[in-house]
């Protein structure tokens, strides 16, 4: 079975799927007392609303269209159209805050060590691609981040959002196991052995 089959699997079992099965006021306080789990069916985003949605919005502006803006003016300002480049690292920062391996935070520690020494200009093409690859990384992650703690307020807040993320199929939500839970299973466990 690959993922989308199970993704399916607990989307259309109710016995799995628990926001199949459970109010708003069920859910809010299953999440509080940290008894029920919840994940995603595609990007949080597409459940946002109002002043989150907005807010998320200009924080995806600021890795996508930002670098355009701001690194044309510095290279207009220094009258040296290398630095567009920028635009390219940066994007390239906002690719790599996808990626198990955070390429722009490991860069830093030689840029510190840089600044400690006093090798740091920000006319430099390194350092200012630098900077580049780091405003892409930071505004990246920063939106990813928000995203979901948005979407969990919007749940949290809005029963009509929920319902919605339910009816849509946006939305799975799990019981969490105890300990006691996990001790059956390893005696049922124990007893195949």
């Amino acid at each position: 079975m690959n993922h989308k089959e199970i993704e399916q699997t607990i989307l259309n079992d109710p016995e799995q799927n628990l926001g199949l099965t459970i109010t708003h006021q069920q859910f809010v306080d299953g999440i509080k007392a940290n008894k029920l789990f919840y994940t995603f069916v595609g990007e949080p985003y597409q459940i946002l609303t109002g002043g989150k949605k907005l807010a998320f919005n200009f924080l995806v502006i600021m890795y996508t269209a930002g670098p355009l803006v701001l690194v044309t003016f510095f290279a207009f300002h220094f009258s040296n159209w290398w630095l567009l480049f920028g635009i390219l690292f940066s994007y390239l920062g906002s690719v790599s805050g996808a990626w198990k391996y955070h390429i722009p935070v490991y860069l830093m520690l030689y840029f510190i060590g840089e600044a400690i020494w006093g090798h740091w200009h920000f006319k430099d093409y390194d350092d200012f691609f630098f900077i580049c690859m780091f405003w892409g990384y930071f505004w990246f992650r920063y939106a990813d981040e928000h995203q979901n703690i948005f979407a969990k307020h919007d749940l949290l807040d809005n029963a009509e959002i929920y319902d919605r993320a339910i009816r849509n199929k946006k939305l799975i939500v799990l019981k969490v196991k105890s300990d006691d839970d996990y001790l059956e299973e390893l005696k049922g466990l124990q007893k195949n052995i």
